[in-house]
């Protein structure tokens, strides 16, 4: 994983996380965030 695709993923979590908050569904923003945040995680450790 280069820097980039990393900076990438982490920003990718952050917009869904937070078109999620203003569409007035925080409970459920946070619950994506922390599993797109997982899921990026353990992507990152395979590649």
């Amino acid at each position: 994983m280069t820097p980039l695709t990393q900076g990438l993923g982490v920003a990718i979590c952050a917009t869904v996380g937070l078109a999620l908050y203003w569409w007035e569904k925080p409970r459920l923003a946070g619950i994506v965030t922390i599993a797109l945040v997982l899921i990026w995680g353990i992507i990152s450790h395979l590649f």
